[in-house]
């Protein structure tokens, strides 16, 4: 015989479970038993888990596969820049590359291409070999400093060449200057290089020859490495004094470096 049981039935909740879990009962008020809540309870936590376990692991699928393409690009950064003849053939790997990853949605892999193409096609146009930077910071210096082959005094130490530091009666000769200023331009483009590789030719041009005639600034080349030009500019152009006194030629020369900066 089976049992009809609603809210309204006087029973005790053992005589409720009882009836509940008889699989004749009839029941009319959708309620469970005690231990069948239970069970319910464990199983929507066990759901609430699973689903924070699935999430978990959609997360970290999608922080790997960012972590692959930050490392690919920076992968491919270096490459252009030290050797910008074959950068057309790195971005093609690179895109190739990125289309193969199965787990990466389509918009994903156009945005990322994208990417690829605007930058680093670039940094093709933007970037040249250390030699010809050099080159192009000779050329640039040259037109504010002539060689000495004689040592001068120039404020606070004796001179020679191209304002290299030399000796009271020291002589030299042009050879000797144009391997004094190629060592030098090579140091500064060395420190450059250390902090803010990726920045375009003629800014590190501009940064030698202000270097070369002020001395190393770490802060100048921090706000370059972080593509702060305001700053760079803003701090180059307060170095035309010499002595204490403001010089015009020094004027000239910093308005140069920063037309040159910004070009």
């Amino acid at each position: 015989m089976q049992v009809k049981i609603t809210k309204g039935a006087n029973l005790t909740r053992k005589q409720r479970d009882t009836i509940l879990e008889d699989p004749r009962t009839i029941n009319l008020t959708g309620e469970l038993s005690t231990r069948q809540q239970a069970i319910e309870k464990k199983k929507r936590i066990a759901r609430r888990k699973m689903g924070t376990s699935a999430e978990k692991r959609k997360n970290m699928v999608h922080l790997m596969t960012t972590i692959t393409f930050l490392i690919l690009i920076v992968s491919i950064t270096i490459r252009v820049m030290s050797a910008p003849a074959n950068a057309e053939e790195t971005i093609q790997e690179a895109i190739q590359i990125v289309e193969q990853k199965e787990e990466v949605k389509q918009e994903d892999i156009t945005e990322i291409i994208e990417i690829i193409q605007e930058e680093y096609k670039q940094e093709i146009i933007v970037n040249k070999p250390d030699h010809d930077i050099i080159e192009e910071s000779t050329k640039f210096i040259k037109q504010f400093e002539w060689e000495h082959l004689t040592a001068y005094w120039d404020y606070k130490q004796w001179s020679i060449c191209y304002w290299t530091k030399s000796y009271k009666w020291e002589t030299t000769t042009i050879e000797e200057c144009d391997k004094r200023l190629k060592e030098r331009l090579q140091t500064e483009l060395l420190r450059i290089n250390r902090i803010a590789d990726w920045i375009e030719w003629n800014k590190k041009v501009a940064l030698i020859s202000f270097f070369y005639n002020t001395w190393y600034k770490y802060n100048v080349l921090q706000y370059a490495a972080r593509w702060d030009d305001k700053s760079v500019v803003y701090l180059m152009s307060f170095y035309v004094n010499a002595g204490w006194k403001k010089l015009q030629w020094l004027v000239n020369r910093r308005n140069a470096e920063i037309e040159f900066y910004n070009k």
